[in-house]
């Protein structure tokens, strides 16, 4: 697929681009919030785990090995203890040893037991009470934390948007584009660019933009490129073939009105 940025001069079916732009930081803190007033609601303790690895990016595979390796690391800790008191205790008098040693056989039945019945627990409670990270869903902060602006098809590819908004951003920032079409998706880049052309502006619109912003995509969250992809094939001009130039034929070539006036 060819970029659209400056590069496509054949009529397209969308122009112009309604979208809402705000800072992934006032997400992050109102999804927070959100979480800290239904656990005071709840009456249980705060937990955003499960935030933390929605918005961070974390594969739930790695957490599970590292808790997987945990458990391992206990119950090799308790064997070894185990089979160190078994050696300490083997100097002793043997009918004493036989006795100690059906004791020590019995508190490690008792012992694994109990891990894995806390195990078990622990894994229970973790699915019951954790969200997964793909069940979350984005949350939009408040209007005051909102930036409204449109954006031009001519200026946006698969790398980078340069868009009109209301509001300014800070170079380096993470935003969060909203694209307001029929299957309307968000997309996470960061300003690289913004510019104020509030006061030598000569657009006339209800809404006015103050700032250009140029942002390059980051694709923070899972599925953003494809969803960009398809809309942009699905907005991209059928671009017909060049005509075919005619050949002329040997007979045309040779039948020439001004030969003789040698030219």
């Amino acid at each position: 697929m060819s970029n659209i940025l400056n590069k496509s001069s054949h009529p397209v079916h969308v122009n112009r681009i309604p979208i809402r732009i705000w800072g992934l930081r006032d997400e992050i803190e109102l999804a927070v919030l959100d979480r800290m007033k239904l656990c005071e609601a709840e009456s249980r303790e705060l937990d955003i785990e499960d935030l933390q690895k929605f918005y961070a990016k974390i594969p739930s595979a790695q957490t599970n090995d590292s808790e997987d390796s945990d458990d391992e690391e206990e119950n090799e800790v308790v064997m070894l203890n185990a089979s160190n008191d078994k050696e300490d205790k083997s100097n002793e008098d043997e009918p004493e040893k036989a006795e100690k040693d059906s004791e020590e056989a019995e508190a490690a039945k008792l012992a694994e037991m109990m891990l894995s019945e806390k195990k078990e627990d622990d894994t229970t409670e973790k699915e019951t009470t954790q969200i997964k990270p793909q069940l979350l869903k984005r949350t939009v902060p408040h209007k005051d934390k909102i930036a409204t602006g449109f954006a031009f098809l001519s200026d946006m590819d698969m790398s980078k948007i340069l868009c009109f908004s209301k509001k300014g951003f800070t170079l380096g920032q993470n935003i969060c584009i909203e694209f307001l079409i029929p299957n309307g998706f968000i997309m996470t880049g960061e300003v690289i660019g913004s510019n104020h052309v509030g006061r030598n502006s000569k657009i006339i619109s209800e809404v006015k933009p103050d700032f250009r912003i140029m942002s390059a995509f980051s694709f923070h969250f899972e599925g953003e490129r494809e969803k960009l992809r398809s809309f942009l094939q699905s907005v991209e001009p059928d671009i017909p073939p060049p005509p075919k130039k005619l050949k002329k034929s040997a007979d045309d070539e040779d039948d020439d009105e001004f030969e003789d006036l040698g030219f």
